[in-house]
């Protein structure tokens, strides 16, 4: 997300492009010579977002910002930054500011109802998508992100009806990695009647291993661990030598995805959705425990996964 640079500074190469090396070097001369212009930190920012060095892509939104309080681009490229550093707060106030400032720009509106996902605002986060689809009635990632949004508030016919959308939006040549997609993180959601199908539907369009274990998932939380099995021996063919999709190991590990999904939905932070154990995960299960008057360990069990699903909508 790009704003214009100014005359001098796109004459001196301050200006976001591939690999980015160059248009920083260009951009911090420009800084250090004293034309300190909100664009050049902004672009800056961006090249440095685009090489993962997001504290200093942060330090130049912020930069721009002091310059050019109405910058919407600078506040909306940082809440991105912000996104990855999971610090859903302070992306959040960023993109109220963006939303004020650029109240037309779809993507805003999608990134804003991304961020009140993660934090468990789900009602909240379908205003935010229905605002970008009435901006951008053609936004693929506002109606895919609407359909999972929908899913989690058990409103299953609509959230159909809101992924297929997206999906006849999308190019041919993507639309399998989408369609897997949704296999996968409606399973996460608990969601694996409204999973299967895509699932079934990637399958049956192309076979790689990590479509294989999603469609495993799905099977396995609809209780037929013997397919679930015969998938992930597949994924385990198409993927010799590695552990990830061991059929037994695996099957194991499925408990602890479904927590994660399920704790994310419900806006505690388990960091990833992957059945590995993790220190954020193990606080996220301790606060749900402590929130609902469980005994709390931190442990993955049977009585967990009964509590999260019945604090689930519907």
């Amino acid at each position: 997300m790009t704003a214009p640079a100014s005359g001098e500074s796109r004459a001196l190469g301050c200006k976001p492009a591939p690999g980015g090396d160059a248009g920083i070097e260009a951009c911090t001369a420009l800084i250090e010579a004293g034309k300190d212009f909100a664009s050049a930190h902004f672009n800056r920012g961006l090249m440095y977002a685009d090489n993962g060095d997001l504290e200093r892509a942060i330090a130049d939104y912020g930069a721009a910002l002091e310059r050019d309080p109405e910058h919407g681009d600078a506040y909306h490229n940082r809440a991105l930054a912000l996104i990855e550093l999971r610090d859903y707060d302070g992306a959040a106030a960023d993109l109220e500011r963006a939303a004020k400032l650029k109240p037309d720009n779809a993507s805003v509106h999608v990134d804003r109802g991304i961020v009140r996902v993660n934090q468990g605002d789900h009602d909240r986060a379908l205003d935010d998508y229905d605002r970008a689809l009435a901006i951008d009635p053609g936004n693929v990632e506002g109606y895919y992100a609407r359909g999972l949004a929908l899913a989690w508030l058990n409103r299953i016919e609509d959230a159909r009806r809101s992924i297929e959308r997206a999906v006849d939006l999308l190019p041919e040549d993507v639309r399998v990695d989408w369609i897997d997609s949704a296999c996968w993180e409606l399973g996460t959601l608990g969601r694996a009647g409204l999973a299967l199908p895509y699932c079934d539907q990637a399958k049956a369009a192309d076979t790689d291993a990590g479509l294989l274990d999603s469609r495993a998932f799905a099977l396995w939380q609809l209780g037929d661990e013997t397919a679930a099995r015969q998938e992930l021996q597949a994924a385990h063919q198409l993927a010799p030598g590695g552990r990830v999709f061991e059929p037994t190991r695996r099957l194991e590990e499925f408990p602890l995805v479904l927590t994660q999904g399920l704790l994310k939905g419900l806006g505690y932070d388990p960091r990833y959705i992957d059945g590995e154990p993790a220190p954020e995960t193990t606080d996220a299960i301790r606060s749900f425990q402590q929130a609902n008057g469980m005994a709390v360990d931190g442990e993955v069990s049977e009585d967990l996964i009964a509590a999260l699903r019945a604090a689930q909508p519907g």
